[in-house]
């Protein structure tokens, strides 16, 4: 039988961790300790030349026996026929490859761990560095995932030979800390703390990871523990350096400090016992439809939410914002310990129906007479909370009240608004939604088009309605449809439900009509998601005169224009000059108007589908117009 020239493809290196041989599924004998770590170091070099004198050096750590050299030839002669029992004996070795007085091992780097590793850490840190939190936790827990033990092939030699087996280990407590800041505030907690457990009880000294080791053990329910974790450390620092904790020890014990557990125990009524023992969702049902192409929304929702107590979602009508924080509250009411309370607020129209509302999510009053707040308060001390204030703009002073308040009161308590525009409060993070990702005019292969988010969402709300499939007969009327809806899904879910009574290709026909457009309907949610119209006619209501004047002007211009032209547009509008700007300002605040930033400069531009909202309102007035005059 011919020898192969190129390496056996099923051997693979397991070097982050005892070494470990595979050929296939069987592991391979690996001889002597040191014969193990030679092909250790070999492998966690592979395709790259090692000195023999460096393998000697790292093998008997600056002391060898003067026979090292034969002993080192032996250990490779050894390596060679059980890496390769096909070879011929005078053959020479393609695996472990000899050049001068060097070795090189000749193998694939998918096949090795440690090249695995260092791959996973390099896209984990490009997915975190772009944004897509959710995604980069994910690449780091694969990478961690591959190590077993206490280091690379449990390599405990010193000294620069053993450098390459040295930064792997650097690399792993790099990465560990990466994945904690990363899945904190991605409510991970229970996940962050059974990887750094292990690391913890091989770095007892190590400041940084136990500080995340304790807020992590804090957030996944287990406060004692995260206590006892810190004065374990404290203990070590003083005894064994004669030092106290950092400011970044101090600081993770602090927080822990604030947590509602550590607290005092307080007297709860029945009521409050039995929500404590019971559901952890309170206000909206948690049959939630699948969200598709918002990942990396969620991630970086889950980031904000992680760090700041008030976050805010905004975005154009009908852009998902509800369906958005939802989710990600869903996500948030599976943490361990972790409370949910959604409170919906489309149709609060002053501040008394919003204490209502508050009333019913608080459920009985824990002690008589007291308020909203401090009844809210006592069941926030039940445990980390997530409150939701969904659709607030009826209500949004209020609304920002109600957070600032709570966020003075309870620091362990975040709230989720999602609105039209900001609140305004200081201190408030916010998260713009987007459209979703629209086709490019120009054609695309039927896959391709499956993947663009606006289409995805749309196939599957229209498959669902009535089985419709994506296909090369329909793939450009679907293009077609996604753009003219601007790719907003509330949009295309109303759209796809149209499919049920006409053919793709009438329906992007008839869009053209703004009257269809904005009657589609569909049945269930609440009142002013069910038809385009509802959704508009509910902000536009919230206009004053002259924002609805100068979003009638802008909409007739379907492009784009510079800040310029929009004053310029404006300029026969009944609203004094010196107003414009800020009403414009107050038309982008609240999602009516989007800027997009090309070459460093602003453009301005109305949706489609809120310009023929805005067209026809404005016609509308212009018709009743001589009669108001009568």
């Amino acid at each position: 039988m011919p020898y192969p020239t190129s390496v056996e493809p099923q051997l693979s290196f397991a070097v982050l961790g005892p070494l470990s041989v595979r050929r296939g599924s069987a592991a391979l004998p690996l001889g002597s300790p040191q014969q193990s770590r030679l092909l250790a170091l070999l492998a966690v070099q592979a395709n790259r030349p090692v000195q023999r004198a460096s393998l000697i050096e790292a093998l008997w750590e600056g002391r060898p026996p003067a026979s090292a050299v034969n002993i080192v030839q032996t250990y490779v002669a050894r390596l060679r026929r059980l890496l390769e029992p096909q070879r011929p004996s005078r053959r020479p070795s393609c695996l472990i490859v000899s050049s001068g007085t060097s070795y090189t091992l000749r193998i694939p780097e998918e096949r090795v761990d440690a090249f695995r590793f260092e791959q996973l850490v390099r896209q984990a840190a490009s997915l975190a560095g772009e944004g897509w939190y959710a995604e980069a936790f994910d690449r780091y827990w694969d990478a961690l995932a591959l190590w077993r033990g206490q280091g690379p092939a449990d390599c405990v030699a010193a000294g620069p030979e053993a450098e390459p087996l040295a930064r792997l280990s650097r690399l792993r407590f790099t990465a560990a800390l990466a994945l904690a800041d990363l899945g904190l505030p991605l409510l991970r907690a229970r996940e962050v703390a059974d990887t750094l457990e292990p690391l913890a009880r091989l770095a007892p000294l190590h400041e940084a990871l136990h500080a995340r080791l304790v807020l992590a053990l804090a957030g996944a329910g287990d406060t004692a523990a995260a206590l006892g974790r810190f004065e374990a450390i404290r203990r070590r620092l003083r005894d064994e350096l004669g030092i106290s904790p950092g400011e970044e020890l101090r600081r993770a014990h602090r927080q822990v400090l604030r947590a509602p557990e550590a607290q005092a125990p307080q007297a709860r009524t029945g009521g409050e016992r039995a929500r404590e023992r019971g559901h952890r969702w309170s206000g909206s049902p948690a049959g939630l439809p699948e969200l598709i192409g918002r990942q990396h929304d969620l991630g970086r929702l889950a980031a904000l939410c992680g760090r700041r107590q008030l976050t805010t979602v905004v975005g154009a009508p009908g852009c998902g914002k509800s369906a958005l924080a939802l989710r990600y509250a869903a996500t948030v009411g599976q943490g361990a310990g972790q409370r949910v309370l959604v409170v919906a607020l489309a149709d609060c129209h002053d501040d008394a129906a919003l204490r209502e509302r508050l009333i019913a999510v608080c459920g009985p009053p824990g002690l008589p007479g007291a308020t909203v707040e401090e009844r809210l308060a006592a069941l926030f001390r039940e445990g980390p909370t997530l409150l939701v204030l969904d659709d607030a703009d009826p209500v949004a002073e209020a609304a920002a009240a109600l957070a600032e308040r709570l966020a003075a009161r309870c620091p362990w308590v975040r709230v989720l608004v999602t609105s039209r525009e900001p609140l305004g409060v200081v201190g408030e993070a916010i998260h713009q939604v987007e459209p979703l990702a629209l086709p490019p005019a120009e054609a695309h292969s039927v896959e391709q088009l499956a993947r663009i988010d606006s289409v995805a969402l749309f196939c599957r709300r229209a498959e669902d309605a009535c089985g419709f499939r994506l296909g090369a007969a329909n793939a450009t009327a679907v293009a077609q449809l996604c753009r003219l809806l601007d790719g907003l899904a509330l949009a295309l879910e109303l759209a796809a439900a149209c499919l049920r009574t006409m053919p793709i290709e009438e329906l992007v026909a008839g869009l053209d009509d703004p009257f269809m457009l904005l009657t589609m309907v569909r049945r269930g949610g609440p009142r002013h998601h069910r038809t385009l119209r509802a959704c508009l006619e509910w902000s536009f209501a919230r206009l004053s005169a002259d924002e609805r004047a100068v979003l009638a002007r802008l909409a007739e211009q379907r492009e784009p224009v510079s800040y310029r032209e929009v004053m310029l547009r404006c300029a026969g509008v009944p609203v004094p000059a010196a107003d414009l700007p800020a009403v414009v300002n107050r038309l982008v605040d609240r999602s009516l108007v989007a800027v997009d930033r090309v070459a460093g400069q602003a453009r301005y531009r109305v949706l489609g589908t809120i310009g023929a909202f805005a067209r026809a309102a404005g016609a509308e007035l212009a018709e009743s117009a001589p009669a108001r005059g009568v």
